[in-house]
């Protein structure tokens, strides 16, 4: 027996992975600027939604997240991301550039 897939269900399949990807970006998004360590809140506002993803081109947001500062542990991006329902962890969650 062979199965057909409608076109228009396929393309709804498709956009509602694709809404389901925005959602949890941005939840990732809002999660990582409540954690962020805030001085002068430059690096809570860094954080940016891109094609690739999330980034943060804020000079001294790795030392904050080696725990640099005592309102956050280190490693706190990584918790932060790993803590957001719909987040499966298949690669490098921070990188540096």
């Amino acid at each position: 027996m062979k199965v057909f897939v409608k076109g228009n269900l396929v393309q709804e399949f498709r956009n509602a992975a694709s809404a389901q990807k925005a959602s949890v970006l941005l939840a990732t998004k809002q999660a990582l600027e409540r954690a962020t360590p805030v001085d002068t809140g430059e690096a809570r506002d860094g954080w940016k939604l891109t094609e690739r993803g999330i980034e943060n081109d804020v000079e001294h947001i790795s030392y904050l997240n080696e725990g640099h500062s005592p309102q956050a542990d280190a490693n706190f991006i990584e918790r932060t991301v790993l803590s957001v329902p719909g987040i499966k962890p298949n690669g490098t969650i921070v990188r540096l550039k």
